[in-house]
């Protein structure tokens, strides 16, 4: 079992050392390639209600993401989960700017305040983040993560799990364990993986 926590770390430092060497111009048109490759995919085309997420540092793509989502005309959803509630919501969102804000660890999230919520059962499609994938669908996340314990065992059969990445956080195998998740469908910055 650590033996497997220890190469999961090993992969993610790799990754993170990657993403550091990028150059902005040469990340910039990474993401727009991904970005456009995500929208010609006939799941998230035909998506009404999309779940997207606030990605961090070593994930500069997501705000790009989200505002030409929001652009396309989609209902674009965030995850919200807060220690007062013991359920993960949704909560609908229109604009970056005036739709999030801070918590206390400076993590953006929805203002529930402003936001409307979305059920889980009227998402068409969830975009799943992580550091590494492999051919199989397997997702190498952030080592505490939401998304193997709360999001992706509650999303329904029938919204499909996509991940967005640069073609190098592709790689030949990520180390699963018993809670780790798959996702459907892998969208790179050079190609697109179907595991449905």
């Amino acid at each position: 079992m650590d033996e497997i926590k220890q190469k999961k770390e090993e992969i993610r430092l790799q990754i993170i050392e990657y993403l550091k060497q990028l150059p902005e111009r040469k990340l910039n048109e990474l993401n727009i390639d991904m970005i456009n490759r995500l929208f010609g995919l006939a799941n998230f085309f035909e998506a009404a209600i999309v779940l997207l997420y606030i990605g961090n540092q070593y994930d500069p793509s997501y705000k790009l993401l989200i505002k030409e989502t929001v652009k396309t005309g989609k209902i674009v959803a965030l995850p919200f989960s807060s220690k007062d509630s013991e359920e993960l919501e949704f909560f609908k969102i229109d604009n970056l700017k005036q739709d999030l804000i801070k918590d206390k660890n400076g993590v953006l999230k929805p203002d529930i305040s402003k936001c409307k919520k979305v059920p889980a059962d009227h998402l068409d499609i969830a975009l799943i983040p992580g550091f590494a994938f492999d051919e199989k669908g397997g997702r190498l996340g952030l080592e505490e993560c939401i998304y193997n314990d709360e999001i992706i065992p509650n999303l329904p059969i029938t919204v499909r799990k996509v991940s967005v990445c640069f073609e190098e956080q592709i790689i030949p195998n990520i180390p699963m364990e018993a809670n780790d998740k798959y996702v459907d469908i892998i969208v790179s910055s050079e190609r697109i993986i179907y595991k449905i």
